[in-house]
């Protein structure tokens, strides 16, 4: 099993525990970038809370594995954003 088919498989299972309540998850396919951010939390503080701290780890993780400073990891996430079409 290669390093990425191990990871792909800790994310499955990670997914499937009881009891998560919220989650990021980026897919990158060739060019294509595409995120999911979710959560099932009942205040609205809680809830940016949350996701921000999600976002900060998963910027945080990738800059350590890639071996790229955070900003510089934050700063071509919200360029790939930016490029992505919006749904009106």
């Amino acid at each position: 099993m290669s390093e990425f088919e191990a990871d792909l498989e800790t994310a499955r299972e990670i997914l499937g525990r009881e009891g998560l309540d919220g989650f990021f998850v980026g897919v990158v396919d060739g060019e294509e970038l595409d995120y999911v951010l979710s959560h099932e939390f009942e205040d609205a503080e809680t809830t940016g809370l949350r996701a921000l701290s999600l976002l900060a780890a998963h910027v945080e993780s990738f800059s350590m594995q890639s071996d790229v400073p955070p900003e510089q990891v934050a700063e071509d996430v919200v360029r790939l954003l930016d490029a992505q079409p919006r749904e009106e």
